[in-house]
């Protein structure tokens, strides 16, 4: 005969609070520590950042508050922030510029190439040879990103894009002057669009306004929030697990 043997809620509880949060706190604190001890080494530091809100009408003042909490507390932690890795949202651009004009801000590529996707869509659902083309794009934007040596040359690589989708692969901007891929007219013939097509035009009206291409300067090419969203994705599944869990 098993017996099973459980604690109630409140003992839990109290265990909770009397050891396993104290020892959590400590060792969160002593890596915090030696993490920022190594940091303080270099003359300027590059962050990430990312709020863990994913529940739909969330307010952008409250990420904007954490953010320059987080930013305080680098600067009291004897840190010098040389760039700072967000989402493109407009009043995380204007805290930026406006509060921290010290800082470079930089834009992550996924959010850019995310919103770049939703565009291709709509377009797609008009035109069956764009959506062969939505891959190949995406990685383009990242492409551009990793491999340019400025903001300026990022732009340039990216504006290709409609070259590309033409067949044609020398450009008039010098920072790319020629594509840098081997010859794809077997594997691309059918991918290909004629000169004028209207399909085109409004790809390139989508892709390439003054919008996106100012956000395409600002892709950092190498630190993204890629890991730092996917542990608050794993911390939210985590968290509404222990909500829909009842405690033995």
């Amino acid at each position: 005969m098993r017996v099973r043997v459980t604690i109630s809620s409140a003992t839990f509880r109290v265990h909770a609070h009397t050891y396993l949060q104290p020892t959590i706190f400590y060792k969160w604190k002593t890596d915090q520590e030696e993490l920022l001890q190594s940091l303080r080494q270099k003359e300027k530091v590059s962050f990430a950042g990312d709020m863990r809100v994913d529940s739909p009408g969330h307010s952008a003042n409250t990420e904007i508050c954490h953010l320059d909490r987080s930013l305080q507390f680098l600067e009291e932690s004897g840190l010098t922030v040389g760039c700072l890795v967000t989402d493109r949202h407009p009043q995380i651009q204007k805290y930026v510029r406006e509060e921290k004009p010290a800082v470079i801000h930089y834009y992550d590529v996924w959010h850019v190439a995310k919103s770049v996707s939703r565009k291709l869509e709509d377009i797609a659902k008009q035109c069956k040879k764009v959506k062969k083309w939505q891959c190949s794009i995406r990685n383009h934007m990242y492409w551009s990103a990793t491999t340019a040596a400025s903001g300026k040359e990022t732009v340039a690589k990216w504006s290709s894009l409609i070259n590309h989708m033409h067949n044609i692969h020398t450009h008039e901007d010098h920072l790319f002057p020629k594509c840098v891929h081997p010859d794809l007219s077997e594997t691309h013939g059918n991918k290909w669009f004629q000169p004028g097509n209207a399909t085109v035009y409004k790809v390139e009206k989508a892709l390439l306004n003054k919008r996106i291409l100012k956000d395409v300067e600002k892709l950092r090419p190498q630190h993204q929030t890629s890991a730092l969203e996917a542990l608050h994705s794993v911390i939210l599944r985590l968290s509404r697990r222990t909500d829909d869990t009842a405690i033995p």
